[in-house]
């Protein structure tokens, strides 16, 4: 599956966020410990959530592009900022949002890490 040119973008300019992020301990627990169940669930729902995308396209190519993963991501920036994303004046605001989505979720697992 590719998760497309925008995600991995998107990955490179939340810098460390996306790291801790990715190797956050919970995602470790998920892995190989006491939060396997917890992984068993994300895994089961995770396709869920991709059907949703499907049912929530707009277009045609777009319901295609789920099968792709970061297909349906680019589809969807490039219709908003057009095809040249990271020359886009919104581009910066749009990639600060994702990096403060991505250290908020770290910040969560650590909450509930921490009792």
């Amino acid at each position: 599956m590719s998760y497309g040119t925008a995600l991995r973008l998107w990955h490179d300019a939340a810098g460390t966020a996306w790291n801790d992020h990715t190797h956050h301990a919970l995602a470790g627990q998920m892995a190989d410990g006491p939060l396997r169940r917890a992984a068993y669930l994300f895994l089961v729902h995770f396709p869920c959530a991709w059907t949703l995308a499907v049912t929530k396209a707009k277009t045609l190519d777009e319901m295609h592009a789920c099968r792709e993963g970061g297909a349906l991501i680019d589809l969807t920036v490039a219709r908003s900022l057009g095809h040249t994303t990271e020359t886009s004046p919104r581009w910066p605001r749009l990639c600060a949002r994702f990096q403060t989505a991505t250290r908020l979720q770290a910040d969560f697992w650590a909450r509930g890490l921490s009792g």
